[in-house]
């Protein structure tokens, strides 16, 4: 399990986790509160380490990702626009330049 779990767990949940589900009830409410981790997922009992675990690795799209946060796509879109601008920013994206072999 990942050390970031709230609640410490040191297994991934065998059944709905209360933190997680707290949380999807008060995001349904425009409140917080709850664990910041969770994910809309019964199959991953609203844990998104478990949900990682077992779905993560594969390519999402903003059509798979919004649903799970309780999100719009659009939403969840000018999150991915931002996150690419800031990191453009901050990242040196161009390709590295050819080896010259040494004679």
């Amino acid at each position: 399990m990942d050390c970031r779990c709230p609640l410490k767990k040191t297994n991934y949940p065998d059944k709905p986790c209360h933190h997680g589900r707290r949380a999807l009830d008060y995001a349904r409410k425009d409140k917080k509160g709850g664990c910041p981790w969770f994910v809309n997922s019964l199959e991953a009992n609203y844990c998104f380490f478990s949900y990682m675990k077992n779905d993560g690795g594969r390519p999402m799209e903003t059509e798979d990702i919004a649903p799970l946060l309780l999100m719009g796509d659009d939403e969840v879109k000018g999150i991915v626009s931002a996150f690419k601008s800031a990191a453009s920013e901050h990242l040196d994206v161009r390709p590295p330049a050819a080896a010259v072999p040494v004679i």
